[in-house]
């Protein structure tokens, strides 16, 4: 079976996380916190995948030169860029429920309302922004009325992994604990999670056992 491999470092790829496993309960993932941004955030976590041996792995940020981002180029093509600020469509205040970690509540789906009838028909929207694949079928049941379509780039990512009828499995891991992305993770998954702290060494990992 694959394991694949998401590295996250705030809420936004927390709930996006979630969004690939809820979507595909035959894959197995192995996910990994680490609150570090920037270069060394992909730099890091690219190396640390490497050493647990998964070659198919995502490092999710906002970032203009991350693994999203790249998704989000050959997205958008498709359609208009429903993001933040830079993006065709400005959604700033449901971006913010993304951030503030209130996206999954349910008033969240009034917002998504309200921006379907600012909308005329057709067309294709593209979630451009990293979290907004947590709730891609709402988006889509929203703007269904009015036949616009709704891409999401993490669609072509999983797609190259074809389906199957075993059941996946997921690893939790953080680089430091909080006990808080615990919490966040779990009410996402709508069940208990548990992180281990991520070490360089399979065997402190627990991945391994030493030959006797």
């Amino acid at each position: 079976m694959e394991r694949l491999g998401i590295a996250i470092n705030d809420k936004a790829g927390m709930y996006t996380a979630a969004a690939l496993i809820r979507r595909r309960p035959d894959l197995s993932f192995t996910i990994l916190y680490d609150p570090a941004t920037g270069e060394d955030f992909y730099k890091k976590n690219k190396a640390r995948f490497c050493s647990m041996k998964i070659d198919a792995a995502l490092c999710l940020t906002q970032d203009a030169d991350g693994d999203f981002a790249e998704l989000l180029k050959k997205a958008s093509a498709k359609g208009r860029t429903m993001g933040y600020r830079n993006h065709d469509v400005n959604t700033e205040f449901l971006a913010h429920t993304v951030a503030d970690g209130f996206f999954h509540h349910s008033y969240v789906l009034n917002m998504i309302d309200s921006y379907e009838a600012r909308f005329e028909k057709g067309g294709t929207l593209v979630l451009a922004l990293l979290g907004y694949s947590y709730r891609r079928d709402d988006f889509s049941r929203a703007f269904k009325e009015k036949e616009i379509a709704v891409a999401d780039p993490l669609d072509r990512w999983l797609e190259t992994f074809p389906e199957t009828e075993e059941e996946g499995e997921c690893r939790f891991f953080w680089t430091v604990w909080d006990f808080s992305v615990e919490r966040f993770m779990g009410e996402l998954l709508g069940e208990a999670v548990r992180f281990r702290k991520y070490y360089p060494h399979p065997w402190l990992r627990g991945e391994v056992s030493k030959k006797r």
